[in-house]
C-alpha cells in the first residue's frame, strides 16, 4: 500500500514561482489546486546542486514539461513528470497568472 504525503507550497504574491520544496519522501504523483488559482498551467524547475540554480524540467523530446491547471481540481501526474528526482529540491512555476494574490498549492508525494 502506498503512503501519501501532502506538502503545501506557496506562490508568493506578485511572483510566478513557488518556494523550493524537497522531494525526500518519494515520487511526485499529484497536485491539488486551490479555488482561487488564476494561471493556466504549471511547470517544474529542478535545483542544480553545483551552483544553486533552478533549471526548467524538459522531457526526452526537448519540450518543457507543462501541465494544464485550473482552480479547484486534482491533477494526477504520471508520464508528465518522468525524470523528476525522487530526492532533491523542486519548485513550481505558474504560467499566465492573472491574480496578484498569493496562491497555495498542495503537492502529493507517494512512497
Amino acid at each position: 500500500m502506498a503512503i501519501n504525503r501532502h506538502i503545501t507550497i506557496t506562490i508568493a504574491q506578485g511572483s510566478p514561482l513557488s518556494e523550493g520544496f524537497q522531494l525526500d519522501t518519494g515520487n511526485l504523483v499529484g497536485i491539488l489546486m486551490p479555488d482561487a488559482f488564476t494561471g493556466n498551467s504549471l511547470a517544474f524547475e529542478i535545483l542544480r546542486p553545483t551552483d544553486g540554480a533552478f533549471l526548467p524540467h524538459f522531457d526526452s523530446m526537448g519540450q518543457e514539461v507543462n501541465i494544464a491547471a485550473a482552480p479547484s481540481r486534482s491533477i494526477a501526474l504520471d508520464d508528465e513528470i518522468q525524470g523528476l528526482p525522487t530526492r532533491g529540491f523542486v519548485r513550481v512555476r505558474a504560467n499566465q497568472i492573472q491574480n496578484q494574490a498569493a496562491q497555495l498549492i498542495c503537492v502529493i508525494t507517494e512512497f
